[in-house]
């Protein structure tokens, strides 16, 4: 980031820059990338790989080639000796299932399948069968983005496994309602409302039951119309026995904005603004004293089953995609 606004990490350890432009500040991209290389080795003491290319599928596959201070430069000119010889596993986006696919095709090298017929590698493998054909040929023109860099999101949802079974309509409903308020609280947060609630339920199989949803008369980001939403569906779905391991609530179909409450007819016009106050002040309290501080009094029926903040900081990794939105 010295050098670029240009740097996308991939995963922990890795990360595409983009050095197009660099060239009046600080010299040739290629004497470039090789000083970053030296830089990050005398600075942290951290051995790091490069693959410098054309295109981000052939700058990931020329870092994998040499992993001790590995500098790897592919070409135009030299992509398909250096290229084309390796393994169609080596290929980003093709992982085992794919690659026995591929080799049941008689494809087993990357030369293998960016000189067979395209089409026939799409419909043996779908959408995703074309654009690793395309990208075994060098054809990637996605480019690295800017630091900092966050994707729109689609959805905004909560989902928990339970302590125990839930077995009945009033222990599903407690739960329904944490995740609501979870969902609501994460919405605002992001400035975002949406227009499709929908409730996913598993069994004690491991079964989801099946994603049912409804669409509001307008977006929301607040609790209580998440949870009128969700109690709707639960009662659509007339359950006589519930044997259930865990509940998802997600909320879809997303706008940005405050946008404008549309009052009930028979409402009070300030009825919406002042429930969206009420709910920041609770999720306040929650933020600065403890989840706990601040809930239903119907929360205390089951204690164990609802005694969960879905709010809470997790120390999880969630790997990274190459690929960012429809397979085009």
């Amino acid at each position: 980031r010295q050098y670029t606004d240009r740097v996308e990490s991939f995963g922990l350890d890795e990360a595409w820059f983009d050095l197009t432009g660099t060239k009046r500040l600080y010299g040739e991209p290629l004497e470039l990338a090789r000083r970053i290389q030296q830089e990050v080795y005398q600075c942290f003491g951290i051995r790091v790989s490069m693959g410098v290319s054309w295109n981000r599928v052939f700058a990931k596959l020329g870092s994998d080639l040499d992993k001790q201070m590995g500098f790897t430069v592919i070409t135009p000119e030299n992509y398909r000796e250096l290229v084309w010889p390796l393994p169609v596993e080596e290929l980003i986006m093709i992982g085992r299932r794919t690659q026995l696919k591929l080799n049941a095709m008689g494809l087993f090298t990357i030369g293998d399948l960016a000189q067979t017929d395209g089409m026939a590698v799409t419909r043996r493998l779908g959408k995703i069968g074309g654009l690793l054909w395309r990208c075994a040929r060098g054809f990637d023109m996605s480019p690295v983005l800017c630091s900092g860099h966050q994707e729109q999101a689609k959805s905004v949802g909560s989902s928990k496994t339970l302590v125990h079974d839930v077995t009945t309509l009033q222990q599903l409903r407690q739960v329904c309602r944490v995740l609501c308020e979870s969902a609501a609280a994460r919405l605002r947060a992001a400035g975002l409302r949406g227009w499709v609630v929908s409730l996913a339920l598993r069994g004690t199989d491991l079964r989801w039951k099946g994603s049912h949803q409804v669409r509001l008369l307008q977006p929301t980001d607040l609790a209580s119309d998440l949870t009128a939403a969700v109690y709707g569906l639960i009662d659509r779905q007339h359950l006589s026995s519930l044997s259930l391991r865990s509940v998802g609530i997600q909320v879809s179909d997303l706008v940005c904005g405050p946008g404008f409450d549309q009052p009930d007819l028979f409402s009070r016009p300030d009825s919406r603004s002042r429930q969206r106050s009420l709910e920041d002040a609770v999720n306040e309290i929650r933020v600065r004293y403890g989840y706990d501080k601040c809930r239903m009094a119907s929360m205390r029926v089951d204690v164990d089953l609802t005694d969960f903040d879905p709010l809470g900081h997790l120390h999880q990794v969630h790997p990274v995609g190459f690929l960012r939105g429809p397979v085009n």
